[in-house]
């Protein structure tokens, strides 16, 4: 592949776009100025160093059946990342890190996660994060965590937000009890 392109000033920047590339795919490149002498030296340049973005520091917790992990810079957004509980065979978006993954037994290896695709830009998949440790059936019963803030003013308001720590299809409640306490 040659790609001649020529510039006006000494300064300009010129740029030369390859399509379809392959993740985890080396190129080489020889970037040349040519003038009416051909004298310029080439300057050679390899993809080799750009790694796949692939996220770091699995966590497994078994416990509450959450796979987490180290987002990559430029990725902090739950929405940045898609994951999978059946070796890669089908991915489903991240709805937090960490994420739940259902009770169940899940070979090491079998949980993954990477940064998404990215249709406006053309960027391709990340390299997956796999689980290093095994997911165990656990029936755990700490389905879902409570954050909860108080707040006064005319009215004393009591906010709540639920989290899904675990798989779970059954119809859930939240329940609000009110206690007289004598001091």
């Amino acid at each position: 592949m040659e790609c001649l392109c020529s510039g006006r000033s000494r300064e300009e920047q010129l740029q030369y776009i390859v399509k379809d590339v392959k993740a985890g795919q080396a190129y080489d490149f020889v970037v040349k100025a040519v003038d009416e002498r051909d004298n310029s030296t080439p300057s050679f340049v390899n993809t080799e160093s750009i790694k796949p973005m692939v996220p770091t520091n699995p966590t497994v917790d078994d416990g509450f059946n959450t796979y987490g992990w180290t987002d990559v810079p430029g990725y902090s957004e739950p929405t940045d990342y898609e994951y999978s509980v059946n070796n890669g065979q089908t991915w489903k978006q991240v709805t937090a890190n960490p994420q739940p993954v259902g009770d169940g037994e899940i070979r090491a290896g079998a949980v993954q996660v990477r940064v998404k695709s990215n249709e406006e830009t053309g960027d391709p998949a990340g390299l997956p994060l796999k689980s290093n440790k095994d997911f165990t059936e656990n029936n755990v019963h700490d389905v879902y965590s409570v954050e909860r803030t108080l707040t006064r003013g005319k009215e004393l308001a009591v906010n709540v937000k639920i989290n899904q720590q675990a798989a779970y299809s059954d119809d859930a409640y939240v329940v609000f009890e009110l206690f007289k306490v004598n001091r």
